[in-house]
């Protein structure tokens, strides 16, 4: 029904990222990783978007790198952080993201 309202989504984002940061496992066991990313792309210009969406990359990074490396989160955030150089909690939360990210073998 509020598939397509931006704003209904911002405040659905919001909360999960929320719920994330005091159950980051329950919250990426229902999907909440997926309907993130979903909801990122879906309003790649709305700043509030992307603010909740980094904040909760941040914590499915800290206990599930590789899920979120699996479901492109970590590029997302670095795409987030080169557009988006002026936002402060970008910058913070996609720091803290991308310092769990998986190392590459050498």
């Amino acid at each position: 029904l509020h598939s397509e309202n931006r704003r209904v989504q911002q405040e659905a984002t919001g909360a999960l990222a929320k719920l994330a940061g005091s159950d980051p496992r329950g919250v990426l066991g229902q999907g909440g990783l997926e309907s993130i990313m979903h909801v990122m792309n879906m309003f790649p210009s709305y700043t509030w978007v992307q603010v909740w969406g980094c904040q909760a990359m941040k914590q499915f990074a800290e206990v599930d790198c590789q899920r979120v490396a699996a479901a492109n989160g970590f590029e997302k955030v670095e795409e987030l952080m080169a557009t988006h150089k002026a936002v402060e909690s970008i910058q913070l939360f996609g720091k803290e993201a991308m310092e769990a990210r998986p190392v590459p073998p050498a």
